[in-house]
């Protein structure tokens, strides 16, 4: 109807002006001379009459067309200011609700209230809400996952993986894919340039205090759980790691805000933690492979570089495989890459786990991520750009609920004893006095004030991404081995509840530690970067 309102007002308007064009043209023909005085004035009021009317049709026209517009903008316009919290929920659970549907259409009575399909469903939206809302009150993400996973299993809302079916392995396949991701995105952010301009301290961060703090949590492990020294050592390594997810966020505020202007501190901390992960998880490989090889103690002996030696061959040849091909100038080179990164290293972990040697796939994982990484700026990517990395940190956004939910869903407060927790205290409590003590060694021959000794011990503390990946592993792998071998699964536990207990914990410790202190102990500038970098 108003197509066909505007077409008649068009058709109106050009048949008016046609005939007034034709009656003038034909007067002009004919000789002013012939014409009177009076029928030139007359010609000449409908010439005005002429432009009237093309002026009131256009303004018609324009009228139209202005609520035409805003109709359309009513309909497509974002309801909500930029990035408002309540809008990212309502797209995610949008998603969820499709994701729902499509699964209701193969699966039905799975997703339906009781199924255990949809009870993973719930757990990844909880999960995903509840690392919002502790975003929001500025405390890290990952523990409002871990603990919405925390209540849903120990208030009945969340089933029993220790019942063996295939939701049982499916959640334990979903974690290892999480690592995955991790581990790569871990080898796409190590920069080869810093890796090789590493001075003597950072090299000796990166190493000693995670090997002595692995030591005295074993040690602790030995003599307050009674634990054996291999699973003390793989408690160890796992509490040996120090999450970049926390320490360099809050970093990079307080330098904005100022403090530490020359980036020597945060050019320590930030280039020693991303090497003590490799460390850690390295370590925790070797002692997992010591403990669940069935072998002989001579096989035992060398499980452990074996491992090494075969993450690095695996890692260097696949990251170097993965710059040959495709060729950097194929119309679909940044999917295939993505692909054959990302499906290397996820079959290097479930392949390694399937012949029992886990540490060489968390290994070539990290190793083939950044060899291939570094291939590709040779081959002319910049720096600056790196599309393969900025899928798995999209990746990583549905993954980082799942991982942290399920693991935190891990935890049975029915089947932990509270003295195993208070012990647990005095484990952690125990490893990170080794690991001040280590650090304050090193940095004893360091060019740092006491001042900044003591931050940069506050800011080698906080535990959380290593920690939740690893901490499941062992007890996976424990209740997958035949026959089952119960003092295993115990220890497992045990080692899961430390896990998550450090979390819990240094997190929100060691955040809210850095931001404070940071601003007593560092060194700030008069005008803060942040507003030097405008002006």
């Amino acid at each position: 109807m108003t197509g066909n309102k505007e077409k008649t007002i068009n058709d109106d308007f050009q048949n008016t002006a046609h005939g007034n064009l034709y009656c003038e043209n034909q007067a002009s023909n004919m000789g002013e001379s012939l014409l009177p005085d009076s029928g030139k004035i007359e010609i000449q009021v409908t010439s005005s009459k002429i432009a009237d009317t093309i002026d009131e049709q256009n303004s018609k026209i324009l009228v139209y067309k202005q609520k035409k517009l805003k109709k359309r903008e009513k309909i497509s316009q974002p309801c909500g200011k930029e990035n408002m919290i309540y809008l990212r929920l309502l797209s995610s659970f949008l998603c969820l609700f499709v994701v729902w549907g499509i699964l209701y259409t193969i699966m039905e009575k799975e997703v339906l209230p009781g199924g255990k399909l949809l009870t993973l469903i719930l757990l990844l939206a909880a999960s995903y809400v509840a690392g919002d809302i502790f975003k929001l009150i500025g405390l890290p993400k990952l523990i409002g996952m871990l603990l919405s996973g925390i209540i849903m299993r120990n208030t009945g809302l969340y089933f029993n993986t220790k019942d063996k079916d295939v939701y049982s392995n499916v959640v334990a396949i979903a974690r290892q894919v999480a690592l995955t991701c991790i581990l790569i995105t871990a080898g796409l952010e190590l920069d080869a340039k810093s890796l090789k301009k590493l001075s003597l301290v950072v090299f000796e961060l990166s190493f000693i205090p995670c090997i002595i703090e692995a030591i005295g949590v074993a040690i602790c492990c030995r003599f307050i759980l009674d634990l054996s020294w291999p699973w003390g050592m793989l408690i160890g390594f796992i509490m040996g790691a120090v999450t970049p997810a926390i320490v360099v966020p809050t970093l990079m505020s307080l330098q904005k805000k100022g403090y530490d202007s020359d980036n020597k501190i945060s050019t320590i901390v930030i280039a020693a933690a991303s090497f003590d992960d490799i460390v850690a998880i390295s370590g925790f490989g070797i002692f997992f492979g010591i403990i669940f090889n069935e072998g002989s103690t001579l096989n035992k002996i060398i499980h452990g570089p074996v491992e090494l030696i075969g993450g690095l061959i695996c890692g260097i040849g696949w990251g170097i495989f993965a710059a040959w091909l495709p060729h950097p100038k194929d119309n679909h080179v940044v999917a295939k890459r993505i692909f054959i990164v990302g499906g290397g290293s996820l079959f290097f972990v479930l392949g390694s786990s399937l012949f029992g040697y886990d540490g060489t796939g968390t290994l070539a994982s990290i190793v083939s991520a950044f060899v291939a990484c570094i291939c590709w700026k040779w081959q002319g990517w910049s720096p600056s750009y790196n599309p393969v990395k900025d899928v798995f940190n999209s990746l990583w956004i549905i993954l980082e609920p799942a991982l942290f939910g399920l693991i935190g869903a891990e935890i049975d407060f029915g089947i932990i004893k509270m003295d195993q927790i208070t012990q647990g205290l005095f484990v952690i409590l125990g490893g990170l006095l080794f690991r001040a003590v280590a650090c304050t060694a090193v940095l004893l021959t360091a060019d740092v004030t006491f001042k900044e000794l003591l931050f940069i011990n506050v800011a080698w503390t906080p535990k959380a991404t290593v920690q939740a990946a690893l901490g499941s592993l062992a007890l996976d792998r424990a209740k997958g081995t035949t026959p089952l071998i119960q003092n295993n699964v115990e220890y497992g536990e045990i080692a899961l509840m430390i896990a998550v207990l450090s979390i819990l914990l240094t997190a929100p410790i060691g955040a809210i530690g850095i931001t404070t202190l940071g601003r007593v102990l560092l060194k700030r500038d008069s005008i803060p970067v942040a507003q030097s970098d405008h002006t």
